[in-house]
């Protein structure tokens, strides 16, 4: 892992970390719509989501 961040700054190593999180965070948060909606019994239709 150090070889490939050993050509980025602190301050872009923050960046590219800020970014993973809220990428996880939006897919957490879609994977957990797509769950409940499953458990309610909502058919899934092709959708795209827009924010």
């Amino acid at each position: 892992m150090n070889d490939l961040f050993a050509d980025y700054t602190p301050a872009e190593i923050a960046v590219l970390s800020d970014g993973f999180t809220r990428a996880r965070d939006l897919m957490r948060d879609y994977l957990e719509e797509i769950r409940h909606d499953q458990l309610a019994g909502v058919p899934r239709t092709r959708r795209t989501r827009s924010r």
